[in-house]
């Protein structure tokens, strides 16, 4: 279990529990401070609190009341200071390890500040945790950073209007062999990206994810075999990519609402 450790500076109060992802800290500030730019090694979400606190990047200066959570990547650079005396902040400062973790998925965030968000709840969820820490509870902060980081891999990937060429290309491929079985492994490793980041965007841009936008190109082949009237409908199963027969029925009636059988019967019936 994550022992509370307590260390007193000149201005400040620093409750702490390390865990496995974690640095997690509450901080308690006295007096009104300000700090020249400086630099943070590890990436930290900060959850403001009781306190208004200022922040300098670059040629910019913001102000994050009560209530503001930020993150903030590694090896981040400000100046920062608190107006108040009585000022107290929440951080979770993420180890390599939980950065590793978020690396594997999606580009790293820039820096961002959220009000009346989610991850405002998760914050305080896990301040909670901090502060009446049991047996189990470093488990419970583990999933809460890692929903946190979840969140935060969101502003990673903007709402792109055009989908990159990556994608186009994958695309493409699937169109000319959708009979083939394609796997998110290969077609990742072909466009050069991580699976995760693959459906994702895939989704992003198509509605649907990839086995169901295959299966459903190879329902419409299977559509056009029946309506050719020449083949069994076992035949046209496997001619479609489909396993078996009852794989391929499955299918078809999800999509259609009606099975293989019934739509050649339908088809028949039009026909004459």
């Amino acid at each position: 279990m994550s022992k509370l450790e307590k260390y007193q500076y000149d201005n400040l109060v620093v409750l702490k529990r390390r865990t496995a992802l974690a640095h997690i800290t509450e901080e308690f500030y006295e007096n009104a401070f300000s700090f020249q730019e400086h630099w943070h090694k590890l990436a930290c979400f900060t959850l403001i609190d009781r306190c208004d606190y200022q922040e300098k990047l670059g040629s910019k200066t913001f102000n994050h009341t009560p209530g503001t959570i930020l993150w903030r990547p590694p090896e981040f650079s400000h100046a920062d200071g608190m107006a108040d005396s009585n000022g107290r902040s929440f951080s979770a400062y993420l180890k390599e390890e939980a950065i590793s973790r978020l690396s594997d998925y999606t580009k790293i965030p820039a820096e961002f500040s959220e009000k009346n968000s989610y991850l405002i709840y998760l914050a305080n969820r896990l301040r909670y945790e901090f502060r009446n820490w049991s047996l189990g509870s470093d488990l419970i902060a583990e999933g809460l950073i890692l929903e946190m980081l979840g969140h935060a891999a969101k502003k990673a990937v903007p709402n792109a209007k055009r989908p990159p060429e990556w994608l186009v290309r994958i695309v493409e491929k699937l169109e000319d062999e959708y009979l083939i079985n394609h796997s998110s492994l290969a077609l990742a490793a072909e466009a050069g990206i991580h699976p995760v980041h693959l459906a994702r965007t895939f989704r992003q841009f198509h509605g649907k994810s990839i086995s169901t936008y295959l299966k459903e190109k190879r329902i419409r082949h299977a559509m056009q075999l029946i309506m050719q009237d020449d083949l069994t409908l076992a035949e046209i199963a496997y001619s479609s990519g489909f396993s078996d027969q009852s794989q391929f029925t499955r299918a078809f009636k999800e999509l259609n609402g009606i099975t293989p059988g019934a739509f050649r019967s339908e088809v028949t019936t039009t026909r004459h």
